[in-house]
Formats: C-alpha cells, sequence, structure tokens
C-alpha cells in the first residue's frame, strides 16, 4: 500500500494536459497516454526533501504562533518523526483514519514530556506551541478547500463526500491529541489548559515571514514544482499579514480568516498565472498557516479539563474558520478570474448558431 500523500507535480501536468485538450492541440488517443504517463510518473523529488518540508512548516508555524527558536526545532524533529511514522504505518497497510489518530498521539507526547521537564528545571516553555504546530501540520493535507469549493459551485454530493472525509480525519487529530492528553496525565505530566484569553502570536514581522516559510514548505511537501515555491510564499505572506492586521483591530477569528483567505485567493489566482500553476496550489498553501489548530487545541484542553461548553464553542469556531477560509479562497479565486478575463462589447462576442458564448482567457 503506497503512502497517501500530496503531489501538485501531477496536478499541474494534468492542468496542462487539460488546456492542451481544451486547445484542440492534442488527439484522444495522446492524451490518454499523457494521462497514464501523468500518473504513473514517480514523485520529482526524494520523499526526503517532503518530510524536511512538512518538518520546515511545523517550525515556521511554531515561530509564527510566538514560540521561541529552541521550540520551533522540537516542533521540526517532532513532526519529521511523526511522517517517517506514519509512511511506515502506510506500508504496512493501517488506514489513513489512525495514521491521523498516531500523528495526533505524537504531537502531543513530546510537549508535554517537555513541559514536564521545564517544570523541574524552571525553564519558560509553552508546550501547547508545539501541539498546535503538529495538528496544523496534519491538518494541512484534507481537502477542506476542495469539499467547500465543490458545494458552493454546484457539486454538492462530491463536496458532501469530501466533507466527511475531512471531518473523519481530523477526528482522527483530535483523538490522537485526547489520547496522548489522558496518558500524559497518567504520567504527571499534565499540560496546562489554555484560557479564553486572547493569544499572543508573533510580533507582525515574525508573523508575515512564518507565514510566508510555513505556505513554501507546504507546497516543498506536496512535491510542487520549484516555480510554486516563490507564489506560494508570496501567498502566505499576504495572508499572514492581513490576518494579523485584522486580529489586531478585534474582529475576531472568523472575519480575519475569512478577509485574509479572499486575500490569498485573489493573490493565488494572480500569482499562479505567471507562475504558470494552478491556482489552487498557492491558495492552499497560502491559508495553511491559518488552519485553525488553535480552536482544535483549545477545545480539547477544555474538554478534558471538563468545561464542555467552551469545548463545544471552540470546536464551532474551528469548524466556522475551516469553512470561512475555504469559502474566501474561493471567492478570491473568482474575483481573479473576472479580473482577467476579457470583457468584449456585445458585438465583438463570437455567434455560433444563435448563441453568444464569451471568449474566457486560459
Amino acid at each position: 500500500m503506497s503512502h497517501r500523500s500530496l503531489d501538485y507535480t501531477r496536478l499541474s501536468q494534468v492542468d496542462t494536459l487539460v488546456r492542451r485538450i481544451g486547445r484542440g492541440r492534442i488527439r484522444p488517443d495522446q492524451a490518454l497516454i499523457a494521462l497514464e504517463s501523468i500518473m504513473t510518473a514517480g514523485h520529482p523529488y526524494p520523499r526526503a526533501v517532503a518530510t524536511f518540508g512538512w518538518a520546515l512548516m511545523s517550525g515556521a508555524l511554531t515561530m509564527l504562533l510566538g514560540g521561541k527558536p529552541t521550540l520551533a526545532v522540537v516542533a521540526f524533529v517532532t513532526t519529521a518523526l511523526i511522517y517517517a511514522v506514519n509512511v511506515r504505518l502506510s506500508h504496512w497497510g493501517l488506514p489513513y483514519f489512525f495514521q491521523q489518530v498516531v500523528g495526533g498521539f505524537l504531537a502531543t507526547l513530546p510537549a508535554a514530556l517537555i513541559y514536564r521537564l521545564s517544570i523541574e528545571y524552571g525553564w519558560d516553555v509553552q508546550p501547547y506551541r508545539v501541539i498546535v504546530a503538529g495538528i496544523i501540520v496534519l491538518m494541512a493535507g484534507l481537502s477542506l478547500v476542495g469539499s467547500v469549493q465543490d458545494a458552493i459551485t454546484g457539486a454538492p454530493v462530491t463536496g458532501a463526500a469530501r466533507f466527511f472525509e475531512v471531518v473523519v480525519f481530523t477526528g482522527g487529530v483530535v483523538a490522537g491529541v485526547g489520547m496522548a492528553l489522558r496518558v500524559t496525565s497518567e504520567l504527571g505530566a499534565t499540560l496546562p489548559p489554555m484560557q479564553q484569553q486572547p493569544f499572543d502570536y508573533a510580533p507582525l514581522p515574525i508573523l508575515v515571514a512564518s507565514g510566508g516559510v510555513a505556505a513554501a514548505a507546504f507546497a516543498l511537501a506536496g512535491y510542487a514544482q520549484i516555480r510554486a515555491l516563490t507564489a506560494s510564499f508570496l501567498a502566505g505572506c499576504a495572508g499572514a499579514l492581513v490576518a494579523g492586521a485584522v486580529l489586531n483591530l478585534g474582529l475576531g477569528p472568523i472575519v480575519s480568516s475569512t478577509v485574509a483567505a479572499t486575500v490569498v485567493g485573489l493573490a493565488g489566482g494572480l500569482l499562479a498565472r505567471r507562475a504558470v500553476v494552478p491556482p489552487l496550489i498557492v491558495a492552499v498553501a497560502g491559508i495553511t498557516p491559518l488552519v485553525p489548530g488553535l480552536a482544535v487545541y483549545r477545545g480539547l484542553s477544555e474538554l478534558m479539563a471538563g468545561q464542555t461548553t467552551s469545548a463545544l464553542t471552540n470546536m464551532a469556531t474551528a469548524l466556522a474558520v475551516g469553512c470561512a477560509l475555504a469559502a474566501g479562497v474561493t471567492l478570491g479565486e473568482w474575483v481573479a478570474r473576472t479580473i482577467r478575463r476579457p470583457h468584449l462589447p456585445p458585438n465583438l462576442r463570437p455567434h455560433i448558431g444563435g448563441i453568444t458564448f464569451r471568449r474566457v482567457r486560459d
């Protein structure tokens, strides 16, 4: 059984093939051969590079969340371990849901042990930043954006199926984190519950830079082409900048996520055209730093502390933020397509059989 992974290079190649088919530049038999060649080709670079991308993304997210460089190193090593273990479990045929459970467990356990040591030696450590970064990494590869886009654009059946898959796999992450919190509590390494108070992110310059690095690292982990990394970095910077600015205005996570995702979708649609990559790659990478891992961990922490109402509120907030991100990206991409589309007067639009067609750029 092969490891379930993203491959944005294949997506780019399929997108190019579809454009060639639409322009009539390739025959159907040639298109079939080309598609088979794309689907059977190996990844463009070794798995170790993808592992480095996931680990780098986790370290950058820890910095974005206000963590210190030493804590970012812990997140880097932890995520590399999670990826290596899950690849091995996949080779053994373990279903992906249980891989998410293992990932959530491994993302939490080292942080709890470090917190236990910090109490003994007087270190100033905030372990939940490592856990939140791990949750975001595990949730980043799920197709939330695609599922909501399907629902918005008139494909409710596939949208519902993909959204249910996202919910189930996210439930695996939640279960793994919850199990780790229970185990560490029994071992005497209880993590402190997060309070319902404003969260201290990194200063804005570090926030923007970390967001860009995390987005580019996600694209790298997804085997994206090199030219997509720069566009992803810029989209991640833009999303983090807008989200940080809106949060500083006190408008809350849902509004900030919606506005930031719309900007990312717009930037992705415009930057992707210059980079000659599908806009979805840049948009998904750009919103990765905005995935609501913080709300998920807050909900779990409160659930373990017996605060059921607050826990359900945070879980609902996480779901709302996820949907807001997907909806914002969809709106931003639509604006980008509208900007790129030439608006021809009626007398210049081609007519075939009494039907008026709009001329649309590829």
